[in-house]
Parts: C-alpha cells; structure tokens; sequence
C-alpha cells in the first residue's frame, strides 16, 4: 500500500474559463473555481485573501510523493509561503531539502 499526496486545486485556479466553452462546462468550472478559493481560504484565513490566492496559485499542485513522512513538513513549508511567512517557509524547505539530501547512516555533528 503507498500513502501520497497530490493537491491540484492551483491547477483549477490557474485554469481560465474561455467565454467560448458551452455554457454548462464554463458553469460548472466557474463553480469549482469559486469552491476552491473558498476552501484555500478557510485553510489559510481571509485577510490578504487576494495575496494568499496569488502565492497558492503561484506554488502550482503539489509534486506527486511517496515519501509520507516528509509530506507533512513539505505542506507546512507551502502553508507558511501561502499565510506569508516567507521566512519559516524558506527555512522550512531548505531543512526539508537537507533532510531528505542526507544519507540515512550518516552522522549529525
């Protein structure tokens, strides 16, 4: 059994509605475009909605994974970008990246 992580609403968000589309498929993706934003937003909270939008589209979908352990951290570093806290994010990915870079037997001096 493998546990993953995918995430692809920034795709949605990145997704532009062509006025030509049918009238029901640009309804339908209008509406699950208006359902993530609301669901980002009740993630990361509504002040500087427009921002955080921004930075959640600008992120894209999360790569596929099958290293469940580093995927919680890999979410906070991309949770912490989105609140804007650049910083926590910046040193959450690169501790990420040294951890995942490390060799399992290696010893930490």
């Amino acid at each position: 059994m493998l546990r993953f992580d995918l995430d692809t609403r920034a795709n949605i968000l990145n997704t532009d509605v062509d006025p030509t589309w049918d009238d029901d498929v640009r309804r339908v993706w209008e509406e699950n475009k208006r359902r993530v934003r609301e669901s980002v937003l009740m993630e990361v909270g509504v002040s500087d909605y427009d921002r955080k939008l921004e930075d959640f589209s600008a992120l894209g979908m999360t790569p596929l994974s099958v290293l469940a352990f580093h995927n919680i951290f890999y979410r906070q570093v991309r949770a912490a970008f989105v609140i804007g806290a650049y910083y926590a994010a910046l040193v959450g990915a690169g501790t990420l990246g040294e951890r995942i870079l490390r060799s399992p037997g290696q010893d930490v001096a």
